[in-house]
C-alpha cells in the first residue's frame, strides 16, 4: 500500500529528528508524530496494516501475527508516551517531595475497586448466568446445596465445600439468583486488592495499584474469571489477604495477626485446595520482612490457626474425601493427559496479552531481587515459585490456572510501574543545571543520555499495554457473554414447564445453567459429573449408566456421548420420550409426565424450530 510507506519515512525522519536536533524540538516532534500517528491509524489506516518498522518481527515471534492493529497502536502511543515523558522532565522538573506512598495507598485502592466494579456493572457481568468456563459446574451445585442440604452427605463432589456452603446459604437467605454468587466474588476481589495495598503500602501508590490492576486485567482468558463464580479466582483472593495478615510495618505482627492469618489461608485452602501455590509467598514475605528465626517462631501460632480451622471446615463440609479431593485428580492426571492442552500451555503465553505483563514483571522482579526488601514484591516472588512448582505436576493444565501466574506477574508488574514513575519524576528532578530544578533556569542537555532508560521506561510499558494489552481487554470481556450461547431457549423452556412436576433432572455439565435457570437439581450421586471422575476410574461407562436407571431422574439431557453406549441408549428409550433435539442434546422426560399419546409436536410447538424437531 502506498500510504504505509509514508508511514515508514516519518517515523525514520522523526527518528533522526529526534536523534540530532536539539532536546525541544526533538521532544515536540516525538509527542506530535505520536499525536497523528495515533489519529491517523484511527481514522484512515485499515485494521490488520503491518507496520514498516515491525514487519521483520512477524517471522520471528509468533504472537505479532495475530494481528498488526495492536502493535501499530503501540507503536504510535510509544511516540506519544516518550514525547508526553521528555515534556514533563523539561517544563515540569521542579522540585518536589515524594509523598509518602501510604498517603496514595487509599485513592489507589479506591480508583482499582472502581475500575473492578464498573467493569462488573457495565458488562452486565451480575446478570449473566455463565461467565466463567466452570460456572455450569458450581451453580448447580450451590442450588443443590440450597434446595437439599439434609440429601448433601451423599453428594459427590472432588471440590472442597466451603466456597458452595457461602453461596448456598446465601441463596437461601436472598433468593436463588445468579446475583449472589457474582458479589461474594467481587467481593472476595475487593479484599484481595485490599490485601495488596496493605501488602504494598510502602511500594506501591496509586502509578503501582493501577498499572497492577491493567496489567491483571491484559488477557482474555482470564478476564472472565475475576467476574465469575468459579473456585480458582476466591482462593488466590483469601490466600492473599493470608499473606496480608502476616505483615506489620515497623516490627513483628502480632500473635492473633499470625494465627488469623491461618485460619484465612485453611478457609482458601478450602475453596480449592490450589490456593497451596500461595503458601511459598507466605513463607518468603515472612524469610524477607523479619528473619528465618523469627520465622520459625511465628509456625506454632499459625499452624494454631491452620489446623483447628481446616479441621472445622472440613466438619460442617457435607463430605470431605481425600480419595475424591486429590485421589481422583491424581489418577486422572494418568489417563487424561491431553496433548493438545500441554502445547496450548505453552501457546497461551506467548500470546500478545502475555507481553506487557511479562515485560513489566520481569522488570519488578529485578526490582525486588535487587533492592531485597519490598514485602508485596517477595510475596509475588514467593507465590510465582509455588504455580511454577504447580505447573511441572499439573496435567492437563487448564487455561484457568493462568491466573496463578497472572496475579505475581502483575503486581510484581505494578512495582516497576512505580518505580517507573518515580525515576521520571527524579529525572526531572535533576533535569536543571546547578542543583534542584526550578522555573527559568537553563536545561542541562544532557539529561537526555544520562536519563535515557529512566525517561523511556514508563512510556515503553504504557506503550505496550496501549497496544496488545489493551486488545486482550477488548478480547476478554465480550467473552463473558459468549457462554451463553450454552443455554437452549427452547430448553430452557421446556425445562421450566416440566420443573413443578419433576424432583430430578440430570443433564450433561453444559447444561449446568439452564437447569440453573429453570430451578432443578441432579440426584445427588450425579451432582458432579466432570472429565477428571471419568477418566479417572471412578465412575465408568457401567457405574454411570447404574446411578442414572437407580436414580430415575424425570428429565434427562444427555449429550451424544453419553448415548453412545447402546444400553444406556436402549434402557433410555424404552423409559423416557424424546421432546428435544439439537445437534449435541438431546432431552428426554419420563413418559408417565406426557399426556396419554401425547406427541413431540403436541408439547410446544412453538419451541421447536426446523434445527430441534425429530
Amino acid at each position: 500500500m502506498p500510504h504505509l510507506q509514508w508511514v515508514g519515512w516519518a517515523e525514520m525522519a522523526a527518528g533522526a529528528v529526534v536523534a540530532l536536533a536539539p532536546p525541544a524540538i526533538g521532544m515536540g516532534v516525538l509527542t506530535g508524530t505520536g499525536a497523528v500517528l495515533l489519529g491517523w491509524r484511527g481514522w484512515f489506516l485499515e485494521a490488520g496494516a503491518p507496520c514498516p518498522c515491525l514487519a521483520g518481527l512477524r517471522q520471528r515471534l509468533g504472537f505479532t501475527a495475530q494481528s498488526w492493529d495492536p502493535w501499530m497502536r503501540a507503536l504510535a502511543a510509544w511516540f506519544l508516551m516518550a514525547g508526553l515523558a521528555c515534556m514533563f522532565v523539561l517544563w515540569m522538573g521542579r522540585e518536589r517531595c515524594r509523598k509518602p506512598v501510604a498517603r496514595e495507598v487509599v485513592p489507589g485502592l479506591g480508583m482499582v475497586l472502581f475500575l473492578f466494579w464498573s467493569l462488573f456493572w457495565w458488562t452486565g457481568a451480575y446478570r449473566e448466568v455463565l461467565v466463567g468456563v466452570d460456572d455450569c459446574f458450581e451453580l448447580p451445585k450451590m442450588l443443590f446445596l440450597a434446595r437439599h442440604p439434609d440429601l448433601a452427605r451423599a453428594a459427590y463432589n472432588d471440590q472442597p465445600w466451603l466456597h458452595t456452603l457461602i453461596n448456598a446459604r446465601l441463596m437461601r437467605w436472598l433468593g436463588e439468583e445468579v446475583l449472589w454468587p457474582r458479589l461474594f466474588q467481587m467481593f472476595s476481589v475487593s479484599a484481595f486488592w485490599m490485601a495488596v495495598g496493605w501488602l504494598g503500602q510502602r511500594q506501591l501508590g496509586v502509578a503501582g495499584l493501577l498499572g497492577a490492576a491493567v496489567l491483571m486485567l491484559s488477557n482474555q482468558e482470564t478476564v472472565p474469571l475475576w467476574f465469575s463464580v468459579m473456585l480458582e479466582p476466591a482462593a488466590l483472593a483469601w490466600a492473599c489477604v493470608s499473606a496480608a495478615c502476616l505483615y506489620r510495618p515497623g516490627g513483628l505482627p502480632r500473635h492473633w495477626q499470625v494465627v488469623l492469618s491461618g485460619v484465612v489461608m485453611a478457609a482458601a485452602a478450602h475453596m480449592k485446595l490450589t490456593a497451596a501455590v500461595a503458601a511459598p509467598g507466605l513463607v518468603a514475605l515472612v524469610a524477607s520482612q523479619y528473619g528465618w528465626m523469627a520465622g520459625i517462631r511465628m509456625l506454632l501460632p499459625w499452624m494454631a490457626g491452620f489446623l483447628p480451622a481446616f479441621g472445622l471446615f472440613a466438619f460442617i463440609s457435607p463430605n470431605f474425601h481425600w480419595g475424591w479431593l486429590l485421589g481422583v485428580h491424581w489418577e486422572a492426571r494418568h489417563t487424561l493427559t491431553v496433548e493438545v492442552l500441554d502445547v496450548e500451555m505453552w501457546g497461551l503465553f506467548l500470546r500478545s496479552g502475555w507481553l506487557p505483563t511479562g515485560v513489566a514483571g520481569l522488570a519488578g522482579l529485578w526490582i525486588v531481587l535487587r533492592r531485597r526488601d519490598p514485602a508485596i514484591g517477595w510475596w509475588a516472588v514467593g507465590m510465582l515459585c509455588g504455580a511454577l512448582a504447580f505447573l511441572g505436576i499439573a496435567r492437563p493444565w487448564w487455561p484457568m490456572y493462568q491466573l496463578q501466574f497472572q496475579i505475581p506477574m502483575a503486581v510484581l508488574g505494578g512495582l516497576a510501574v512505580q518505580q517507573a514513575w518515580w525515576n521520571l519524576r527524579d529525572v526531572a528532578v535533576v533535569a536543571v543545571r546547578g542543583g534542584p530544578a526550578g522555573v527559568g533556569r537553563p536545561v542541562d542537555t544532557r539529561w537526555l543520555a544520562s536519563g535515557f532508560v529512566k525517561v523511556l521506561a514508563l512510556p515503553t510499558l504504557a506503550a505496550l499495554w496501549i497496544g496488545p494489552g489493551a486488545a486482550e481487554i477488548g478480547l476478554g470481556l465480550p467473552r463473558m457473554r459468549e457462554m451463553t450461547w450454552l443455554v437452549n431457549p427452547g430448553r430452557l423452556e421446556l425445562l421450566r414447564l416440566f420443573a413443578p412436576k419433576v424432583r430430578w433432572v440430570y443433564g450433561s455439565p453444559e447444561t449446568g445453567g439452564e437447569r440453573f435457570l429453570a430451578g432443578v437439581c441432579p440426584p445427588p450421586e450425579l451432582l458432579v459429573v466432570s472429565g477428571k471422575r471419568l477418566a479417572s476410574g471412578t465412575l465408568d461407562a457401567r457405574r454411570y449408566r447404574e446411578l442414572i436407571q437407580s436414580s430415575r431422574p424425570e428429565v434427562l439431557i444427555l449429550s451424544r456421548r453419553d448415548l453412545a453406549d447402546p444400553a444406556l441408549l436402549a434402557w433410555v428409550r424404552d423409559t423416557y420420550e424424546c421432546v428435544h433435539r439439537t445437534e449435541t442434546h438431546d432431552m428426554w422426560v419420563v413418559r408417565s409426565l406426557l399426556p396419554q399419546g401425547a406427541v413431540l409436536q403436541d408439547l410446544r410447538p412453538s419451541l421447536l424450530g426446523p434445527s430441534h424437531g425429530m
